[in-house]
């Protein structure tokens, strides 16, 4: 074969990769923001019905108030690794579908607790049910694409996540406009409206999306074979299971137990994540500070979220254009310090700097999140590994939830002075793990690069080396 036909034959296969991405975006990605824009507002709503009449009509103490939210995200960080035991044995269709079920069944089921008991009883088996749901969604995506486009598709689906936030800000600005005229209260409308479309989406998600490629009815066997075959070339020699979604390497779970580079995942994440949860929660009150009316304060949150939502694309797409993490990131994490840093030293001061500092806060710590996600997707090797991964990760990052009511307690109203200082030191620590891990993958690479020949074989003769396989390069 010459070289033009062997240059022909290459560009029909680069346009035939490039359709098959093209469907596989159209059917998975609008479906996955969707998914995540009626979920993850749940989990803020806690901050927006601090400003209705739950805690009135329940009696809620201070301290009842943050015990509901501490049980909620104990619960998220103890179920997360038993949550990614049985996804791994269910499968990621039949786990998420019905995790989506159970969500929504439950925020419904909040909208008629009576008393302090029923309350936390419904927020423990929230934070139990939705323990690996982002982790779940974040592996389902692994397995469609490659690595080089993971990074744009898990910021789409965390862009739907963050406009969920907004969304939910603008449903309750409508709720307390409207509560008074019907016979169930603000809050009670809040949850109901949250849960429905979550649990209506677990039926459509085991109804109509495949467990794994080559399970699926929406692509032909020629596509599937392709989408088969580009997944292990990308995989190469670093993954021991291309194709398994039920099967579980203890193996592999002892290597993601025991690789220290993941330990400095859990700092950049809780660096990040603490802050994200914490200060999203307490910013309806932060604004309410401000001589805010409830209503007006619902609706002043919803501009921060769309701005951040526009600065985690394009912050994404910069980062996987120039295939580069570690450096981006650290952009982010410092953006969202400069943030924190101005809210310290404004006080009350200005209105509008608070405004404009709680954006910067907002813009840094949402748009590190899917950069430093991907990061990890990227260089942990081994289906089994990389998903014990991202769900030990995930788990140990919601931990900072439970610090919510320490960090921004309501004695601090409305400066929040000392929940600051925290969420900035956090992120300092972030950024500082952030340089850390990048300087220890590029002195991996460096090894790697001018390994003996008997070095070489040793390393190579490792069972299912994933990541440690001496071909593998980590993307910085």
């Amino acid at each position: 074969m010459t070289t033009v036909e062997e240059n022909i034959e290459e560009l029909q296969l680069q346009k035939a990769i490039r359709r098959l991405i093209k469907k596989l975006d159209k059917r998975l990605i609008p479906f996955l923001m969707l998914l995540e824009f009626s979920a993850f507002g749940s989990e803020m709503i806690t901050g927006h019905t601090e400003l209705t009449t739950l805690k009135a009509d329940l009696n809620l103490s201070p301290e009842e108030e943050s015990l509901g939210v501490t049980l909620l995200y104990a619960a998220y960080a103890l179920f997360g690794i038993p949550s990614f035991i049985l996804l791994r044995f269910l499968g990621t269709k039949i786990y998420l579908s019905l995790c989506m079920i159970l969500w929504g069944a439950i925020m419904i089921g909040t909208a008629f607790v009576r008393n302090v008991k029923q309350l936390f009883v419904v927020r423990f088996l929230l934070g139990m049910v939705i323990s690996a749901h982002f982790s779940g969604l974040t592996i389902y995506l692994s397995l469609w694409y490659r690595k080089a486009e993971q990074t744009m598709r898990i910021s789409f689906f965390h862009a739907g996540a963050i406009l969920g936030c907004s969304f939910g800000a603008i449903m309750s600005y409508g709720i307390t406009k409207i509560s008074s005229i019907v016979g169930l209260k603000d809050w009670q409308w809040i949850f109901m409206f949250e849960g429905l479309p979550i649990t209506v989406l677990g039926i459509i998600i085991y109804i109509f999306l495949g467990n794994i490629p080559e399970t699926v009815q929406w692509l032909n066997n020629c596509e599937k074979e392709l989408l088969t075959n580009i997944l292990r070339e990308d995989a190469g020699k670093a993954n021991g299971e291309p194709n398994s979604d039920s099967w579980i390497s203890w193996r592999q779970v002892k290597y993601a137990l025991t690789d220290r580079r993941i330990y400095l995942h859990m700092l950049i994440g809780i660096g990040n994540v603490t802050p994200i949860l914490c200060f999203t929660l307490a910013l309806p009150s932060l604004l309410h500070g401000i001589n805010a009316s409830a209503p007006l304060t619902h609706l002043m949150v919803a501009p921060m979220y769309v701005i951040a939502c526009a600065s985690c694309l394009v912050g994404s797409y910069s980062s996987s254009l120039h295939n580069e993490h570690g450096l981006h990131t650290a952009t982010c994490l410092f953006i969202s310090l400069i943030g924190f840093i101005i809210l310290i030293f404004v006080g009350d001061q200005s209105k509008i700097a608070i405004y404009i500092s709680s954006c910067i806060a907002c813009c840094g710590m949402y748009t590190a999140f899917p950069i430093a996600l991907s990061w990890l997707t990227k260089n942990v090797g081994g289906h089994t590994k990389r998903a014990m991964a991202i769900c030990c990760v995930h788990a140990v990052d919601h931990l900072g939830g439970v610090l919510k009511f320490v960090v921004y307690p309501e004695v601090d109203k409305p400066i929040y002075r000392k929940g600051h200082s925290i969420c900035a030191g956090v992120t300092a620590v972030a950024l500082l793990s952030t340089f850390i891990l990048r300087r220890s993958m590029m002195k991996e690479n460096q090894r790697r690069q001018f390994l003996s020949v008997d070095e070489y074989r040793r390393e190579v003769a490792v069972e299912e080396p994933c990541d440690k396989h001496p071909d593998f390069r980590y993307v910085l």
